[in-house]
C-alpha cells in the first residue's frame, strides 16, 4: 500500500538515489529517513504517538516506506538494510518504526555472477 504524496515520493527515492551513489548528505551509502515526512498532514491529529489516529498514520507511513524500499531494490540494483538488517529480514521479524531509521543502499555490480 502507498499512502504517499507526490513530493513525499520524490523526496524519499532522492535520499535513495543519493545513498546509491554514495553522496547522501547524512552518511554516504546511507540515508536517515524519518517517519514523519512520510505521514499526510493533519492538523487534527496531535503527534503524541499513544494516539490511535497517529499509529495508524505511522503504520501507513511504515507500509509506504517498505513498498518503495522494495520497488526501489528491485529497479536500481542495489540491496537495502534498514539499521543494518536486511530488507527481507526485517519484514519478517516484523519491525515497525515508530521515528526514524537508517536505510543503507548497497550497489550491486549488474556484472558479478549471481550467488
Amino acid at each position: 500500500m502507498l499512502n504517499l504524496s507526490i513530493n513525499q515520493l520524490l523526496a524519499l527515492w532522492t535520499e535513495l538515489v543519493e545513498a546509491k551513489c554514495g553522496c547522501n548528505k547524512f552518511g554516504g551509502d546511507t540515508a536517515e529517513i524519518y517517519l514523519y515526512n512520510l505521514m499526510p498532514y493533519d492538523h487534527a491529529v496531535d503527534l503524541d504517538r499513544h494516539i490511535e489516529a497517529n499509529r495508524k498514520r505511522e503504520r501507513a507511513a511504515n507500509q509506504s516506506l517498505l513498498a518503495v524500499l522494495h520497488k526501489f531494490e528491485a529497479d536500481c540494483e542495489c540491496r537495502i538494510e534498514i539499521f543494518d538488517v536486511p530488507l527481507s529480514e526485517w519484514e519478517t521479524g516484523g519491525h515497525q518504526l515508530s521515528h526514524w531509521c537508517r536505510v543503507k543502499v548497497i550497489r550491486i555490480d549488474p556484472s558479478a555472477p549471481k550467488p
